[in-house]
Parts: C-alpha cells; structure tokens; sequence
C-alpha cells in the first residue's frame, strides 16, 4: 500500500529516487526542491533560492549533490547532507525545462526555451559548449549510458543528436506523422543505438544508424505523454500522462531489416 507525501505549495513538477533508494527530492512551482525520507515519508530538508517555478531536479550518480533547474534561467547544485547551495550556472537567457548530470557525474546537460542546449564542466562551473541547431524551445537533453552522446527533442519536431565530447551534431530526425504535436521527452536505450521518444499520443522507437522509426506503440489513453523513464535492463518504458502512469514492459522490437534509401 503506498503513501502520500504532502508539503509542497501548488504543482509538482518533478520528483525522483535517490541512487541509494532511501531518499527522494521533489520540486515544484512553490520555488521550493524538497528532501523526504522515502521509508517514513518525512521531510528532511527544505532548498530554496529559485524563483519563477522549478522545472527539475536530480540526484548526481554516487547521491551527494543535488541539481535543479528553473524558469529563472539558473541551474543551482545542492550539497544533499547540508543543503548548502555550492555553485549557480548562469548562462542561458530563457527558462531551462530539464537538466541532468553525466552517467560519471562530471557534467550536466541543460535544455532551453532559448532554442540552446547547454553541457556544462561541474568541477570548475562553467558552460563548455552551447549546442545550437534547433529552431524553437528545447524542451528535453540526455546522455547516452556511455556519456559519449547527447540526444534531444523541441518544439521545432525535430530530435537531433550530438557529440557530448566536441558539442557537434550528427544526426536529426523529423518525427513522423504518428506523433501527433510535439515530442515532450527523448532517451538513449542502454545500447546507445536506439532512442525512444515520447510524444502527444504515443511512444517511437528509432533506429540511430539508420535512421527510421522501428516501432511505434499508441498510448492506451488519449492524453498527451509528457515524460518518461527507462529501467536500467531497457525492458520497461513507463510514461508519463494527465492523471495515469502507463508501463510499457518487455518491449521487443521489430526484427524487419531497413535499408537506407
């Protein structure tokens, strides 16, 4: 039987797992990123310096540091056990929807409604490359599980890759006409050779050398999917939606070989 846990003012934007699973960190349009022990529910910790709203937040890989990002156009990063706020990175100029660290933690990766994707160095807080290439709001950045690759979706339809390691773009991809509107969410498989993006009505699977669209599942509800997230072994995708959580589990690819035209 699951629980509630209530402290935040208003919407939830984003919430996630410490890497331990003992902890969980929230934030949400109080300007507030709040630290709850999962196993009792109880707030531990209240981080405030934000304003305009939270976009995310997430744990760095070994659980120490906390980063969230805002509509204010600032990433900050927390010390979890003080809540010290140690460093902010300033150098978008619109609000930043997502940011995430590096698999190795040593960088993030920041997306922009100022059309930018930002990879910044942690150890000495400064932006090392500004990718530029889409045409409208940037609404989600990731790395691949080897850090060596970024993959990213806007609100121009387009999803495009980049070189983590020279801020390059190697590869776009116009989203068909299956998904409906905008894709709101885009990720590396484990394998770095699949991606797989959300968009209004359902989820695409794309083949990264080739370049084709290798399996499409349609949502089991006519809502619009906002986010998702993969398991560590790739077998499960769960989706985000107004009012449910759908899973996707096991998802077996299509066998069929494409061949460049």
């Amino acid at each position: 039987m699951g629980y509630k846990i209530k402290g935040h003012f208003g919407s939830v934007t984003h919430a996630q797992f410490s890497p331990d699973g003992k902890l969980v960190v929230s934030c949400g349009q109080d300007d507030t990123i709040r630290l709850w022990n999962l196993k009792s529910g109880n707030e531990l910790m209240i981080l405030k310096g934000h304003f305009n709203g939270l976009t995310s937040v997430q744990f760095s890989p070994e659980g120490t540091f906390i980063v969230s990002s805002s509509s204010d156009g600032i990433i900050r990063i927390w010390d979890v056990n003080s809540g010290i706020l140690l460093k902010k990175l300033e150098r978008h100029t619109n609000a930043i929807l997502n940011v995430e660290f590096s698999p190795d933690g040593q960088y993030l990766v920041s997306s922009s409604a100022d059309t930018t994707i930002g990879i910044w160095n942690i150890k000495i807080g400064e932006k090392v490359y500004t990718l530029k290439g889409h045409a409208s709001t940037v609404k989600k950045a990731s790395f691949s599980s080897d850090g060596k690759f970024i993959v990213s979706c806007s609100s121009d339809k387009t999803i495009r890759i980049w070189n983590a390691q020279t801020g390059l773009e190697i590869a776009k991809f116009e989203t068909s006409d299956e998904i409906r509107g905008e894709t709101n969410d885009v990720r590396f498989l484990s394998d770095s050779q699949t991606i797989v993006a959300c968009g209004s009505n359902g989820i695409q699977f794309w083949d990264v050398k080739l370049k084709v669209v290798i399996q499409y599942i349609e949502s089991y509800y006519y809502r619009s999917m906002l986010g998702m997230d993969i398991s560590s072994d790739g077998n499960t995708v769960a989706i985000s939606c107004a009012e449910v959580i759908q899973l996707f589990e096991k998802m077996v690819l299509y066998t069929k070989k494409y061949q460049k035209k």
